[in-house]
């Protein structure tokens, strides 16, 4: 290979230690970056790791909290879908909110718990009847509450605004 080398002219030995040094330059810049990426994987996954520790270290006292609020918690007052929808199409009206629409709840079951959670789309309401519904949800807390929220001024009429919220509740399973 030496011999191949000298043998050659001057800018032929240039043109191939010029090709060898970026072949070596991108072979070293593709093993840093995956060793960064490498790196910072690791990270993420001990401070993860690290975190679920810590929760599953607290196993007894998070399970005691959940006893007693499921102790607390009255099952004959928890909404099922169809009964969210309806309690907040009543008290949207009950706010007086006319232009309103809702969609079809979604349910997330598990073994004790089923989390049902509704869209709520407002146009052209008040600052005022927002309040008003707000305190009507709020009436309804533990067992309905309010996840997202996001009101924005109607673009044809700033006096009016329009609101987005997600809706949840939580339903207990009886066996």
């Amino acid at each position: 290979m030496r011999a191949f080398f000298f043998s050659r002219h001057l800018r032929e030995r240039m043109l191939l230690v010029l090709f060898t040094a970026g072949v070596a330059a991108v072979v070293v810049t593709s093993a840093t970056r995956k060793g960064i990426e490498f790196y910072r994987t690791d990270q993420r996954v001990n401070s993860e790791l690290a975190l679920q520790r810590a929760v599953l270290a607290q196993r007894p006292l998070i399970e005691a909290r959940a006893q007693a609020a499921a102790e607390r918690f009255d099952a004959s007052r928890t909404f099922d879908s169809l009964r969210l929808a309806s309690e907040v199409d009543a008290m949207t009206r009950s706010a007086g909110i006319q232009n309103f629409a809702t969609a079809d709840a979604r349910t997330d079951s598990g073994q004790q718990f089923a989390l049902h959670t509704l869209q709520l789309t407002i146009r052209n309401a008040d600052y005022a009847a927002l309040v008003r519904l707000y305190q009507e949800v709020m009436k309804h807390g533990p067992y309905i509450g309010i996840d997202q929220l996001t009101i924005a001024a109607n673009t044809g009429n700033p006096g009016l605004l329009n609101a987005n919220m997600q809706l949840s509740s939580v339903e207990i399973i009886r066996p």
